[in-house]
């Protein structure tokens, strides 16, 4: 499965499968970029910044419901590259118009652009409320999953970038990431569709936690013989809101 540098991707190299059914019934449509295979190593693979000009995260991790393993959380990031933006709303638009063209087939009767687009579940989601940035979701897969998405931290030791392993909890808010996601096509509901994006791996920069003295205006330098990260990390998250699992069905 070949990596592309979204400044790569051209979404009309993407094919659409005809629809099949998983073990649970759903349907789904596969695209590649093959229009006679699905294997894996043409499965739909995209790096999503360049380590140069990361892009961040919106919320840290998100939390599963009650009575979820939380296997699959969500992490929004936001969308502030131009160009990356242009890419992914260029993807939506494409699968739009594949989905009206062929509404017979992927809906069992025929709608027209307003009827599917009322359907559809952009990957660029607009700016929430009180915010001015567009986001989009990211799957990521998370303990106690068998193979949950490899994390690499970014860490400064001796003038020099190091990558050491990270974990879910690095995935905080306003964290610098570049991100490889991959799909493997359309999921299908009831009266919605969608394409999801799942973390294949990522590098990530988190925010750098803020000291006891990082929270006072102090004229004095002081130094600081102990310190709880654990109790200053949940005092930095306990007025940030919780954002929790989006209700969809994915590759």
């Amino acid at each position: 499965m070949p990596v592309k540098l979204f400044t790569d991707f051209k979404h009309d190299d993407v094919h659409f499968h005809p629809p099949s059914f998983n073990a649970k019934g759903q349907k789904n449509v596969d695209m590649s970029y093959d229009p006679t295979s699905v294997s894996y190593q043409h499965k739909i693979s995209i790096q999503l910044a360049k380590d140069s000009k990361p892009i961040f995260s919106k919320y840290r991790l998100s939390e599963p419901r009650d009575g979820e393993d939380g296997k699959r959380r969500n992490w929004e990031l936001k969308l502030e590259d131009p160009e990356l933006l242009k890419v992914l709303k260029d993807f939506d638009e494409y699968i739009l118009e594949h989905a009206v063209k062929n509404s017979r087939t992927l809906f069992k009767k025929d709608l027209n652009r307003d009827q599917v687009e009322a359907r559809y579940k952009e990957i660029v989601k607009p700016p929430k409320e009180g915010d001015d940035c567009p986001y989009m979701i990211v799957k990521v897969s998370c303990p106690p999953s068998d193979n949950p998405t490899p994390i690499k931290i970014i860490q400064e030791e001796e003038s020099k970038l190091v990558l050491k392993d990270g974990t879910i909890d690095d995935l905080t808010r306003d964290a610098e990431v570049v991100p490889i996601v991959r799909t493997s096509g359309l999921w299908f509901m009831s009266d919605s569709f969608g394409v999801s994006f799942s973390a294949y791996k990522l590098i990530v920069k988190p925010k750098p936690q803020m000291t006891f003295k990082d929270h006072f205006i102090l004229e004095n330098d002081y130094a600081e013989e102990t310190e709880d990260k654990n109790e200053l990390s949940n005092n930095e998250n306990a007025n940030e809101p919780v954002e929790l699992m989006e209700d969809s069905v994915d590759d």
